[in-house]
């Protein structure tokens, strides 16, 4: 303490000298000693003290700039980082609209390839029903040509039978002539021999008629037989090729359902998308309501219907445990009512 008193005392009058005895002119760093003796500092601390304040001032200075700059630091990072995600979530949503809407232009253009489909297969069952009515009369024509054929095959037979009665009725005219030849005169028996001759050659070629007839009647029917049988054949394919048609229209139609359901689960999935980029979801929770949704389409809302597999290929997983960690999750979202 003494000798802070003497080394202020010093100071003081070295002060005096340089003002010439008025201090009042001495600036208040020069001063500093004066007033800061009470508090117990020396001459050299009290002068030392404003360039100690300068420095720490500069260091509180830099100090505060470095957490400025740290602070802008962060928040240019954290902008970037945001537009980043931005751009990365627009970029998803771009490539999620262009695959449901390739997906719906692609099930449109297969519901459209089917409905046609479904037409032309409407078209030919059409056919194939005009076809087989017109096979249907063709039967029908062929029964009556079979029928009529057994009709001349009965006249036929009666003609040989009335061909045999006259056969035998020229026979007994023979006879008869025979006996009137001895009884008549000469000159008349060879006229009557001639007559009788003429008679016997008749009834010989109506004999052969009637076999030709009977033949051709024979011929008549076999040949309506087979139209018959091919006729039948003919019914019998067309009632194949109905079948068919009637078959194709069946697949044609369940191919159109399935396409409709995909196109209703594409427009689904694009409205989900839409919803959780409003919502500003995360990756994560976006890909728990995708599980949902897999669930809810490829296993009828039953959880354990839905492979790992499927999950891991869906969303680009490598690991079944992270696979299985989502399905769980997505289970619990169904149980408490998400409905996409």
């Amino acid at each position: 303490m003494i000798r802070r008193q003497q080394e202020l005392i010093a100071y003081e009058q070295w002060l005096k000298r340089k003002y010439k005895g008025d201090l009042s002119k001495a600036s208040e760093d020069e001063r500093l000693p004066m007033k800061m003796a009470a508090y117990g500092y020396t001459v050299s601390e009290a002068l030392a003290m404003p360039e100690q304040q300068e420095r720490e001032a500069e260091k509180r200075a830099e100090v505060a700039e470095r957490r400025r700059l740290d602070a802008q630091t962060r928040r240019e990072l954290a902008q970037k980082k945001a537009e980043s995600d931005r751009l990365e979530a627009e970029g998803r949503l771009e490539a999620v609209r262009a695959r449901v809407e390739g997906e719906t232009g692609q099930a449109r253009a297969q519901a459209r390839a089917q409905v046609s489909a479904a037409e032309r297969a409407a078209e030919l069952e059409e056919k194939a029903l005009e076809t087989a009515v017109i096979a249907e009369a063709r039967a029908r024509e062929a029964e009556a040509e079979r029928k009529e054929a057994q009709q001349r095959e009965a006249q036929a037979a009666a003609d040989l039978k009335a061909s045999e009665l006259e056969h035998l009725a020229a026979e007994n005219r023979k006879v008869e002539a025979e006996a009137d030849r001895v009884a008549a005169a000469e000159a008349h028996a060879v006229e009557t021999a001639e007559i009788a001759e003429a008679r016997k050659r008749a009834a010989e070629a109506d004999k052969a008629a009637a076999e030709t007839e009977r033949a051709a009647a024979e011929t008549r029917r076999a040949a309506a037989e087979a139209d018959r049988k091919k006729a039948e054949e003919g019914a019998r394919r067309e009632a194949a090729l109905a079948d068919t048609l009637v078959a194709r229209k069946a697949a044609a139609e369940a191919e159109m359902a399935a396409a409709e359901t995909r196109l209703a689960a594409a427009e689904t999935e694009q409205r989900a998308v839409e919803t959780e980029d409003a919502a500003k979801l995360t990756p994560r929770e976006r890909a728990v309501r995708k599980v949902a949704r897999m669930i809810l389409q490829a296993a009828d809302g039953e959880t354990d219907r839905l492979p790992l597999a499927d999950i891991q290929r869906e969303l680009a997983v490598s690991s079944t445990d992270t696979a299985s960690k989502y399905r769980t999750e997505a289970a619990d979202l169904l149980a408490a009512g998400y409905r996409p």
